[in-house]
């Protein structure tokens, strides 16, 4: 019988949890960029929460949203923490097969609390966001034209661990709001390559016939 792994169900209620309490509590986006940089939920409120429309809030995976780190797209399900190497620019990608991304807010946190600034840096289609304020860092929309896809670049030089989080505006109209959130714990590692080592001239051990 297969076992049930407590930790990912766990870390899923927690995210339904967190785009539950956004309904209620919001922060404010623009169609210039986002105006609030609140962790722990959806970066959305003002005319995305009225009361006159529909509201529909989802995690990634349902709303047909992807987020890739240096090239490998990460599951926000998954209990294992990515890992990956420092010192090296990694392209960090989100992308939309159900609804053209409207506005956007990509927010990156370490978890020691120690000042992100300079990590992540916009791609053509973002901009760096001004209302991440240190130690955490972020990069927004300057636009609400329809986007497939956008990306920047994350890169820490020393280990660390990050927690990625991403909200996603789809549409939102006087009759509908929609929008998406979710998180990723990811780790930054030194990898250490030998180079360059001299070991020696070569011994040649002489064998009997």
């Amino acid at each position: 019988m297969k076992r049930l792994n407590t930790h990912a169900i766990m870390r899923a209620l927690l995210r339904y949890f967190a785009v539950f309490i956004s309904c209620i509590l919001g922060a404010d986006a623009s169609p210039d960029g986002a105006t609030g940089c609140r962790g722990g939920g959806p970066a959305v409120g003002g005319a995305h929460l009225d009361d006159s429309k529909e509201i529909r809030a989802a995690l990634f995976p349902l709303a047909g949203l992807t987020l890739s780190l240096g090239g490998m797209i990460l599951d926000p399900l998954s209990a294992n923490i990515a890992t990956f190497p420092t010192a090296e620019d990694l392209e960090i990608v989100v992308t939309s097969s159900q609804f053209p991304i409207r506005g956007i807010l990509i927010r990156a946190a370490r978890t020691d609390s120690v000042d992100a600034t300079g990590s992540l840096s916009p791609g053509p289609l973002l901009q760096n966001a001004v209302v991440c304020e240190a130690p955490v860092v972020g990069i927004t929309h300057f636009n609400r034209t329809n986007k497939v896809s956008v990306n920047g670049t994350l890169r820490f030089d020393e280990p660390t661990n990050v927690l990625l989080e991403v909200t996603v505006v789809l549409l939102n109209n006087a009759e509908a709001s929609i929008f998406a959130w979710d998180s990723w714990a990811v780790s930054f590692v030194q990898t250490t390559a030998i180079q360059g080592c001299d070991m020696g001239p070569a011994v040649v051990l002489d064998q009997d016939d």
